[in-house]
């Protein structure tokens, strides 16, 4: 049941792409249900339903199914609004490629810019945006969700077509949100919670069914971040070592975890695809590790890869070059563009 105590209001600035002002300004009633936040993804369904158990609640659902393409996926340039080369500005983008979520710098104020394909740019006001923009954004498997967490670690919802936005207050004793989120399917969400947006440390991992709030913790890790579930119904995460390196490790229905990768220090990124393959750079060069206990394989220059939606294949950026790069799973590479902010599409759509 919405609480609608927790009423507030958000601001949605439009610019149109001929002159770059504002054309109108909406004023858009938020209200609340009860979620945690998330790390993002496009998840793979088939076999099991992905079921977790522990002292919080109980959650099962069924992974959204994806398309088996029969050829590569293509390259996808991504609209933008802004000439800055960094790579983690782009938050998500939709499975298309005609929406894409941005902020303005990777610390500071500002809003969520949405920026359409045919130049158009809203910019969504939520949270104290003034001091601090959204920590993470991600749309949607179908592209008509967009889950926000803003800068004070509070979870928003918003609907694509009206931008009606749902504030999500946090449970008693949970929360605030970090800056991961990722959607499992259309009505669940992937996060981690954190002691405070300034320390995210304790970073647990869990998920949230956004239509009655029920929390499930994934794991008891304390140094848990980034959570990625599988199309095998388990879930990916980040585990942090004391000495600052992170290892990928895989969590299953028992909660029982396992080491997939080390990834060092990773500086450059780390992604997890829905089967389970980890790409990772060291700010130079990128690597990846096909699957669980497998070597790391050098792709070549680049850093913060990411994989697409159907995990065929993943894209890295050359900072040198100012390059997008596409690789397929095995190193080719595929193709390439001149812009920071590109993405893996699927090759018959997703």
């Amino acid at each position: 049941m919405v609480d609608r105590s927790a009423l507030s209001t958000i601001k949605v600035r439009r610019r149109a792409p001929s002159d770059g002002t504002s054309s109108h300004v909406a004023l858009i009633g938020a209200v609340g249900i009860v979620i945690l936040a998330a790390v993002a993804s496009d998840t793979a369904g088939g076999g099991s339903p992905l079921a977790f158990a522990n002292r919080i609640s109980r959650h099962t659902f069924q992974p959204t199914a994806l398309p088996s393409p029969a050829r590569p996926p293509g390259l996808i340039a991504l609209p933008t609004r802004t000439a800055t080369s960094d790579p983690r500005l782009l938050y998500d983008a939709t499975p298309d490629g005609r929406l894409a979520a941005y902020r303005d710098a990777w610390s500071g104020p500002g809003p969520l810019h949405l920026v359409g394909a045919d130049g158009w740019t809203e910019d969504l006001i939520l949270g104290p945006v003034d001091t601090h923009a959204p920590l993470a954004a991600a749309f949607s498997p179908d592209g008509r969700t967009l889950a926000i967490v803003d800068g004070a670690g509070a979870l928003w919802s918003v609907e694509v077509s009206s931008r009606a936005a749902t504030r999500v207050p946090m449970a008693e004793g949970t929360g605030p949100f970090g800056r991961s989120i990722r959607f499992g399917d259309a009505t669940h969400v992937f996060v981690q919670v954190v002691g405070s947006v300034e320390i995210p440390i304790p970073s647990h991992i869990a998920v949230v069914s956004l239509p009655d709030g029920a929390v499930t913790r994934l794991s008891d890790d304390p140094a848990a971040f980034g959570p990625r579930p599988l199309m095998d119904g388990s879930v990916a995460y980040l585990h942090l070592n004391a000495d600052g390196s992170y290892v990928v490790r895989r969590v299953g229905s028992s909660g029982a975890a396992a080491d997939v990768a080390a990834v060092g220090f990773a500086h450059g990124w780390v992604d997890i695809s829905i089967a389970g393959a980890v790409a990772y750079s060291d700010g130079a060069t990128t690597w990846l590790v096909a699957s669980a206990g497998a070597r790391p394989v050098r792709i070549g220059a680049g850093a913060y890869p990411r994989f697409g939606p159907d995990g065929r294949a993943f894209t890295t950026f050359d900072a040198s070059r100012r390059r997008t790069e596409l690789y397929a799973l095995d190193g080719t590479p595929l193709e390439s563009v001149d812009s920071p902010f590109a993405t893996a599409g699927c090759a018959e759509g997703c």
